[in-house]
């Protein structure tokens, strides 16, 4: 499919306003390119937009293709793609168009690579969040197809990556920039290895902000690590060497190597002193005899005090019984306050610390303790993640830049997948429902909600 001017291409700049398929107001158009052309939109009879509409004239036989992939692209979800709402067709001015319907975005990498090269932590969340996506995008049967700068995107706090492009294997629907193509595509076609050499070729440029050459080799050595050994083994013309997800994510998060066992110290010998005859005068005028004789009157004192003290503890320390027999009760569900648990953040005896199941109870996110009668069963939950590790980055990256939403990791199910990034601890409903439009507010994704996790 090519992007190239066609004749039959309408004035996408004149159709602002203008209502596309009965159903969606075509805002201010953002970007146009040849045959293609993007704007912000809204759905008809509501006030809130739903992000933005892309619309793509095509001859009829590829506009079929397009919308076929569209259309079975609309039931992927996963927390690092862009969510795709709609797809259709529709004529503009006689000209077929298709158009997909997406959540809106924050930023583009695109743009922000105009300014500057990323650091080297920022380049290691796009690495794991894309990674996480294309793997999840073959597991269903496509390949992704796209992935540039231009398709990678802020949503709130987390990084996703366009939808749009995602297309079945093998011929390409469209032409990738020069340096994204892997060489054996022309031949092959697409497949989940050129994703991932595509994936190295947009780290090499969100580094340098220079995209790699499309016939030399592409020099690593000046790279950081890990990402010399990941956009080398992600470059590998070979398809067969060529690193996967798994590779990546290994070099992104190493296994700790094991503890260096401690230096083995050798053993002192014992020095054992010659004993002094039983007369010899010690050096306080006490003969050794005497001290003998003496040491059980010590012993016997020092049992006595133990005893003493012990007798004293239980008195004081044991709980206070009501006269009369009394029963004490105590009304509504009882109510536990922990303190919340920072994702990464280790436990005394240097393991994780635990992710919080729906037995735990948090306080209220003002730090107080909810009501007697509340039901505090609810959660505002933010991200949801299969793996645990994915679920802590995530709740880390919160943490050091919102201390205040006490990000932790969760699972309903007490420990397996899914794990879910919840802020705030364990609140009431109205709580919940408040806290959730505030971090809506504040940047954090749209799709935010709160849930009822009482079992």
């Amino acid at each position: 499919m090519s992007t190239e001017l066609n004749a039959k291409t309408p004035a996408w700049n004149e159709l602002e306003g203008r209502v596309l398929d009965g159903r969606y107001v075509l805002e201010k158009c953002r970007l146009t390119a040849g045959n293609l052309a993007v704007f912000g939109t809204k759905s008809i009879g509501q006030e809130q937009s739903p992000g933005v509409l892309k619309a793509i004239a095509l001859e009829p036989d590829e506009a079929a293709k397009q919308l076929e992939s569209w259309q079975a692209v609309q039931k992927l979800r996963h927390p690092n793609l862009i969510r795709l709402l709609h797809a259709g067709s529709t004529e503009i001015e006689s000209i077929p168009v298709v158009y997909a319907v997406m959540e809106s975005i924050d930023e583009m990498l695109e743009a922000v690579l105009k300014e500057r090269g990323l650091q080297k932590e920022e380049a290691e969340q796009i690495a794991g969040s894309a990674v996480n996506a294309l793997e999840y995008v073959h597991s269903n049967g496509f390949v992704h197809a796209g992935l540039e700068p231009k398709n990678v995107f802020a949503v709130g706090e987390t990084i996703k990556i366009a939808s749009d492009c995602i297309q079945f294997p093998g011929e390409p629907l469209r032409k990738l920039p020069d340096g994204y193509e892997a060489p054996e595509v022309a031949t092959s076609g697409l497949s989940a290895a050129s994703d991932f050499w595509a994936l190295g070729a947009m780290l090499f440029e969100v580094l340098t902000q220079r995209a790699p050459a499309a016939e030399a080799p592409v020099d690593t050595a000046g790279l950081p690590k890990p990402f010399s050994e990941i956009v080398a083994g992600c470059l590998e013309p070979n398809v067969v060497s060529r690193w996967n997800g798994r590779q990546v994510r290994t070099a992104l998060h190493p296994a700790p190597s094991p503890m260096a066992a401690p230096p083995v110290v050798p053993e002192r010998p014992e020095v054992r002193r010659p004993l002094a005859p039983l007369n010899s005068v010690s050096p306080h005028g006490i003969t050794e005899r005497q001290a003998i004789h003496r040491s059980p009157t010590w012993i016997y004192a020092i049992l006595l005090l133990i005893a003493v003290f012990g007798i004293a503890w239980y008195l004081i320390s044991r709980p206070s019984v009501p006269k009369n027999g009394a029963t004490i009760k105590t009304a509504g569900r009882p109510h536990v306050t922990q303190t919340p648990e920072t994702p990464h953040a280790a436990a005394p005896s240097g393991r994780p610390a635990p992710v919080a199941s729906a037995q735990s109870r948090v306080a209220s996110p003002t730090g107080a303790a909810a009501p007697p009668n509340a039901v505090s069963d609810w959660r505002v939950v933010i991200y949801t993640y299969a793996r645990e590790a994915d679920a802590r980055q995530r709740a880390h990256i919160i943490n050091s830049k919102r201390p205040g939403l006490q990000a932790e990791v969760f699972s309903p199910s007490g420990g397996d997948s899914p794990y879910l990034v919840a802020i705030g601890g364990w609140m009431d409903r109205d709580s919940a429902n408040r806290l959730r439009q505030r971090a809506i507010k504040s940047g954090l994704p749209r799709d935010t909600y709160t849930q009822n996790f009482r079992k």
